[in-house]
Formats: C-alpha cells, structure tokens, sequence
C-alpha cells in the first residue's frame, strides 16, 4: 500500500492512499483539536459540534436535506471526537468521488448552526450523557481517567456534563470554528479505488 502527502496552497494537507482493487472511496477530515483543548466551561463542545455539522447548510438546510443528500449517493458517514483530534468521514463508490467530496465540504465549512437545531440536539447529547451513566463498562474507563489527571482537561468527559453543555451558545460554535477549523489544522485522508489526479482535482 503507496501512501503520498501533499500540502495544497490553503495550507490543507492531503494523505492520498491508492487501493485499485477496491469499487469504494473513503473521505475523511481529521480537525487537530479535540476535547483537551477546551476549557472547563465548554467542556463538550468539540463532540457537540460534531453532532451540529449534519443539522443543516445552506445548500442543505435541515438535518433531512443533509441525510437524503448521503443516501442518495448510499454512502456511509459519521464523525468522531477524542481527547485529541475530531474527524467526519463519508464512504461510497469510487465513481461518486465528485459528489461525495462536495457534501463532505458542505457540512463541514458552512453548519447553519440554528438556534433550534442546537437547543434540540441538548436534549440528545444530555441523554447520551445519562445514558453512559448507565453502562459501568463505560464509565468505569471515565472515572480511571477523571482518577489519573484530575482537573486537568484530558480527565474529562468528551461530551462534557449537563451543565456545559446546556450553557454552549450558538456564538461559542462560532467561535471555536474559527479558533481551530482552520485548512493548516486540518488533514483530509482519502482511501480507496480513486486516482491521485482526481482527488487533487476535487
């Protein structure tokens, strides 16, 4: 397996992997910042943004539009956040490349971010929250952790508390994209059956 790294002239860096034998593509964006970056009052907020990016564009304006725009293509995605970096990737045909690059892009750089949508999505993420409290397999890892640093950021929750997360404002998205979503903190990684030329060219 051929890795190449290129560094285009917005300061992105793009890891192209060729897998020919495969009909399939992987995007994904890796974003060097994750939950130890945050201070304790918006302790959360990295992974709830993750969850706002597929609420709606202005090219997509609700969460559905964003949804039928990925099942269209029958792709798959997500995202993830960790201590140290938040990534969102979507998988589909190699021949969808085009496509699939273009609303990876959209939700990424232009979230609506309403008022509405983040005030639901509490609701969602403050379950998550309660719902770990549930399953000791899980929470025993958070509290060895939370024992190991202490107050320090890297011993807390990735999705934060109730409490933080009720207080995140619509400004403090705003905000922590234009702190961190930047083209020199990003990585794109792309994977599969697609020629280099192509991916440079999307």
């Amino acid at each position: 397996m051929k890795y190449k790294l290129t560094t285009l002239s917005n300061g992105l860096r793009v890891l192209y992997s060729n897998l020919p034998n495969l009909p399939s593509v992987a995007l994904t964006i890796w974003i060097g910042v994750g939950s130890r970056f945050e201070s304790e009052k918006l302790s959360g907020i990295g992974h709830f943004l993750e969850h706002m990016v597929f609420k709606g564009t202005p090219k997509r304006p609700s969460p559905l539009e964003v949804s039928k725009a990925i099942d269209s293509l029958g792709a798959e995605s997500n995202a993830g956040t960790s201590k140290e970096w938040t990534n969102f990737y979507l998988k589909a045909r190699s021949d969808l490349l085009p496509k699939a690059f273009d609303i990876l892009a959209d939700i990424l750089l232009n979230p609506l971010l309403k008022s509405e949508e983040i005030a639901r999505e509490k609701g969602v993420i403050i379950q998550e929250i309660a719902m770990k409290e549930d399953i000791p397999m899980e929470k025993v890892g958070d509290n060895f952790i939370s024992l190991i640093f202490g107050k320090n950021a890297l011993g807390r929750d990735i999705a934060g508390t109730a409490s933080t997360v009720k207080n995140i404002t619509r400004d403090d998205f705003i905000s922590y994209r234009e702190r961190h979503y930047d083209t020199q903190n990003m990585l794109l990684t792309v994977s599969g059956g697609s020629n280099e030329k192509e991916v440079l060219v999307n």
